[in-house]
């Protein structure tokens, strides 16, 4: 198949959206499909090179008519190489007032991609700009001949507030990648370059800084834990006001604030912690329709999870992948007490712990959750479209 994608997002952000599209677009086309990548240019600075085209719309400088401008110049673009390429099938996201796909040709198939509510996301948003995230929302699933969903919640929310049949969804979840282990050697070295000691419990925080995740309840259990550091990679809307936080704490010495990292680097850095955490508020993820990223690449990468707010798939906490916190910060300040107290009468291993080699939460994702198993069910919708 020929595929045109078209998204309302920056792919060479270090950011888990981002993330999402580079490896679906490698898959697909690892699948034998010929692939064009339409989107944004966010300032994005990682490396990729995609199979087939890639062009990114520039931001710019009038905040006022910015995200129209851009959607129209999107718009140009998709239809320019619709004509040109003659493709199969357009394939797109649901963005926040991403209306360029809507001037997609009404011959023309297309598949959109659902990565959590929108109308939830922003219910508290009024006046106009409330209206138009709804609307485009709306308006952009009505249009779609077929919607793949990243989880099933997302199904009946969408049937019921844009009046859409739910034979129309089909549910595709997030991937994983599982890397390869890294040596105690490189651990160590990672460890001792960020200015942590063998005798630190690190604690690692990975993706992007927003309301959905509760950074105080992780700063508020670091108080309490002389020999704990915490590690915040990403960066996101609210990271300035998370470092605010972290100066005001006086735990906030052993707060580091690492910046985005390429993914290598990431699954390097959550390699080279005791335990991740995925600190949600309470059913932020079922009220948004999300699939945490954060909990399955800690799954792939068999660092012990700490996580709230999580439905009941991922599984992390019945196969052994970690641990369902309670949402709320005295329970945060609890656990973490119980693991580095755990950590310390384990004789505080640098790694292996709490258990060796892949472990059983790797082997899930394997079966379950990489990113080839979320392009070959792309693939099969998309090809019934192109047919």
């Amino acid at each position: 198949m020929k595929i045109l994608f078209q998204v309302g997002l920056d792919p060479l952000l270090a950011q888990g959206h981002a993330l999402h599209v580079r490896h679906l677009v490698d898959e697909l086309s690892a699948l034998g499909h010929e692939i064009d990548v339409i989107g944004r240019d966010d300032g994005g600075s990682l490396e990729w090179n995609p199979p087939g085209r890639l062009a990114r719309v520039p931001l710019l400088t009038l905040p006022s008519v910015r995200q129209p401008i851009r959607e129209l110049r999107a718009a140009r673009l998709l239809r320019a190489w619709i004509t040109e390429r003659k493709y199969d099938v357009v394939f797109t996201r649901s963005e926040p007032l991403a209306f360029a796909p809507l001037f997609v040709p009404e011959d023309m198939p297309l598949a959109v991609e659902s990565n959590s509510s929108l109308s939830a996301h922003y219910e508290e948003v009024g006046g106009l700009l409330g209206y138009l995230i709804r609307r485009v929302e709306g308006a952009l699933l009505r249009r779609a001949n077929r919607i793949g969903v990243v989880a099933p919640t997302l199904v009946s929310r969408h049937a019921e507030e844009h009046a859409i049949h739910p034979e129309s969804f089909f549910v595709v979840r997030n991937g994983a990648v599982v890397p390869e282990p890294l040596s105690p050697q490189t651990v160590r070295e990672l460890r001792e370059a960020r200015g942590a000691s063998e005798r630190q419990f690190v604690i690692v925080l990975a993706g992007s800084a927003s309301e959905r995740i509760e950074f105080a309840w992780l700063v508020s259990a670091l108080e309490d834990v002389p020999d704990a550091k915490l590690w915040v990679i990403g960066d996101g809307e609210l990271l300035v006001a998370w470092k605010a936080t972290a100066e005001r704490s006086p735990a906030g010495e052993r707060i580091d604030f690492l910046g985005p990292l390429s993914e290598g680097d990431v699954l390097r850095h959550i390699q080279a912690a005791q335990v991740a955490a995925a600190p949600y508020g309470p059913e932020r993820i079922e009220q948004l329709g999300g699939d945490p990223l954060k909990v399955l690449t800690a799954m792939a990468v068999g660092t012990q999870l700490l996580a709230s707010g999580v439905p009941a798939d991922p599984p992390f906490d019945t196969i052994g992948g970690g641990v369902r916190v309670p949402a709320a910060p005295g329970a945060w300040r609890d656990e973490i007490q119980r693991q580095v107290g755990a950590w310390r009468e384990s004789g505080r291993p640098l790694t292996d712990w709490p258990w060796p080699g892949d472990g059983p939460a790797k082997e899930w994702i394997r079966a379950h959750r990489s990113w080839r198993h979320a392009a070959t069910l792309w693939e099969r919708e998309l090809e019934r479209l192109a047919r």
